[in-house]
């Protein structure tokens, strides 16, 4: 197909009929608003003969991808288009396509109730940090700040923190790169301890002195619960991206061998650093011999983009590529990159930022990929899968559930002084 012209966007509205002519050689631009979905329903040749083929896409600027063929008639579509912006071309001859707009349901209450909620935990938080940073121009430390406020401090956390601070900075440990991983493959564990069960994991309170990186990292007893916490940051993704496909049905078939997963909004530390992590994938599911892991989002280095690096564990491989952009706006996406078993976005702030996130979740939700997401807070969790719900029409298969293999890691909130949080805390599945 030449290179189309784009005819003025058309926004649609809940409860009416859409139809439209796609000329050969240009590109119809649909916006479908939040809480509505578009469901084609039949295309015809406009010509008594002929034939064309429609294409789609999901997104504002991603690939047009083929659907249905039509020959000398009419056929019948089951085509969903979820909220955002998509477009409709035909190759071919002129096609006449029709369809009906829907009001998702319950969409309407359940996006309005989030929309209070967001407004009330937005102006709350606003309000804890200008409090936190009158706090501190008065001098007070973070635990001053909950001690003055009546809120109730996590010692054991503050107590963790700085403990992990100092490893950190004694041994200069990089964020998200693993100063040691298993030596052998192991089953797929269900948490951190029958992690550590399996592969014999450093750290904790007993097995010290802990020798690591070739004999160049010495861990004293002391910091047992430091370093045990610290290795759980830095593995939290590629182990969390083995739970959600377990929880996904994924691999449930004997034979499964190829994996594909795509890491969204991939920035550096916890998914860019350690480009050694990924290989747990392979340990963790010994039948795999080839996984891809494809890291897309506008935060990938500009060095980055369009590299790729092969990693081995015996005879299976581990091929990671990068990619600077959106997935629904990147076309130079590899193929298995737009169809892969899982797409994982680590703390993601969806409730936050979901009209940015939307053309690409709405992209992966039409195509069926499963999708998880992790959260830092219990809130934040909650409010990730209403937005899925109210704002996508998605359906969960999990429900902003704790993670078996969030960082243990903490992290001091300083808007919510006495309290602490960690990465990956909390996983949401959707398909």
């Amino acid at each position: 197909m030449d290179s189309p012209s784009t005819v003025p966007l058309t926004r649609l509205t809940a409860g009416s009929f859409f139809g439209a002519v796609i000329p050969p050689g240009c590109v119809l631009d649909v916006e479908v608003p939040v809480g509505l979905s578009l469901r084609l329903t039949n295309a015809a040749v406009a010509s008594n003969s002929g034939q064309a083929t429609l294409l789609v896409s999901q997104g504002a600027v991603g690939p047009l991808a083929p659907v249905a063929t039509v020959r000398d008639g009419q056929v019948a579509l089951g085509v969903a288009l979820s909220p955002g912006r998509c477009r409709l071309a035909a190759d071919g001859d002129a096609l006449i396509v029709a369809g009906r707009v829907r009001q998702l349901l319950g969409n309407e209450r359940a996006a309005r109730a989030l929309d209070a909620d967001m407004a009330d935990w937005t102006a709350l938080c606003a309000q804890r940090r200008e409090l936190a940073a009158a706090s501190e121009a008065r001098g007070l430390s973070w635990v001053e700040q909950a001690v003055e406020q009546g809120l109730p401090v996590d010692a054991a956390a503050l107590r963790l923190h700085e403990r992990c601070a100092g490893l950190i900075s004694r041994h200069e440990l990089r964020p998200g790169v693993p100063p040691w991983q298993p030596a052998a493959p192991y089953a797929s564990p269900a948490s951190w301890e029958a992690f550590a069960d399996a592969t014999g994991m450093p750290g904790g309170s007993e097995g010290a002195p802990w020798r690591l990186g070739e004999g160049r990292l010495t861990v004293v007893r002391r910091d047992g619960p430091a370093l045990r916490a610290v290795l759980t940051d830095a593995l939290s993704p590629p182990l969390t991206a083995m739970h959600a496909l377990r929880l996904a049905g994924w691999g449930c078939a004997s034979g499964v061998s190829e994996l594909r997963l795509l890491v969204l909004g991939a920035e550096g530390g916890a998914e860019l650093s350690g480009a050694t992590k990924w290989l747990e994938l392979l340990r963790a599911l010994p039948g795999v011999k080839r996984a891809y892991v494809f890291f897309v989002g506008p935060e990938v280095p500009k060095r980055l983009h369009r590299t790729r690096r092969t990693l081995r564990l015996g005879d299976a491989l581990c091929k990671l590529c990068f990619v600077r952009g959106t997935f629904h706006e990147v076309d130079a996406l590899p193929r298995r990159a737009r169809a892969p078993h899982l797409a994982l976005a680590l703390n993601s702030g969806l409730y936050d930022l979901h009209r940015s996130w939307t053309p690409t979740l709405a992209a992966l939700l039409a195509a069926r990929v499963p999708l998880a997401l992790t959260s830092y807070h219990a809130q934040e969790a909650e409010l990730d899968a209403r937005t899925l719900q109210a704002r996508l029409g998605a359906r969960l298969i999990v429900n902003a559930q704790p993670n078996p293999f969030a960082s243990q890691l903490p992290h001091l909130d300083e808007a919510f002084p006495g309290r602490a949080f960690a990465a990956n805390s909390f996983i949401t599945l959707t398909q």
